[in-house]
C-alpha cells in the first residue's frame, strides 16, 4: 500500500519520463541536495522510485538529515522504499582532506 502522500491521480508518467526511457537502455538519475527539491518534484521522485523494480534505472540521491524546510515525510518514504539502500559516510578527520589537496 502506498503512503497517502503518493496518490498518483495527479502524477502522470508519460512517454518522456525516466520510467519509460529506462526501457530503451540503462539510465542513471542523480539528484544532489534532495532535501531542497520542491514538494511537487519530490512527490514525483517518490512516486517514480516506488515503480522502478525490474526497470534498468538507477537513482542516486544525496540529502542531509534534519535540513530546515525539507519535506521529512516524503524523504522518509523514499529512504524506506524496499529497493533503496542508504550510505551514511562519516565525516573527515581534521587531517582527512590533506591527501586530496
Amino acid at each position: 500500500m502506498r503512503p497517502s502522500c503518493l496518490h498518483s491521480d495527479r502524477v502522470p508518467l508519460g512517454a518522456g519520463t525516466p520510467v519509460n526511457l529506462g526501457g530503451e537502455r540503462p539510465l542513471m538519475l542523480v539528484i544532489d541536495d534532495l532535501h531542497w527539491v520542491d514538494h511537487p518534484s519530490l512527490r514525483f521522485i517518490a512516486y517514480m522510485a516506488s515503480r522502478l523494480e525490474g526497470v534498468p534505472i538507477g537513482v542516486i540521491a544525496a540529502t542531509r538529515p534534519n535540513e530546515p524546510g525539507a519535506d521529512a515525510t516524503l524523504l522518509a518514504v523514499i529512504a524506506r522504499d524496499p529497493l533503496a539502500s542508504s550510505i551514511r559516510p562519516r565525516g573527515l578527520r581534521p587531517d582527512g582532506g590533506r591527501g586530496g589537496v
